[in-house]
């Protein structure tokens, strides 16, 4: 089983601003991707809130 571990991870700060105009895949680089499709299991820690308005 491969494990991907990512540390503080916050989605604030005019990240919604920015998935307006490009695609959710785009804020990450394409290392970062190709490591999260290889992973079984990926966990990060959030740094942010998730909720709905």
């Amino acid at each position: 089983m491969k494990f991907a571990l990512a540390g503080d991870t916050m989605l604030g700060r005019k990240v919604a601003d920015r998935l307006v105009v490009n695609p959710p895949g785009a804020l990450f680089s394409e290392e970062v991707v190709a490591v999260a499709h290889e992973a079984d299991l990926f966990i990060l820690n959030l740094e942010c809130s998730i909720s709905i308005t």
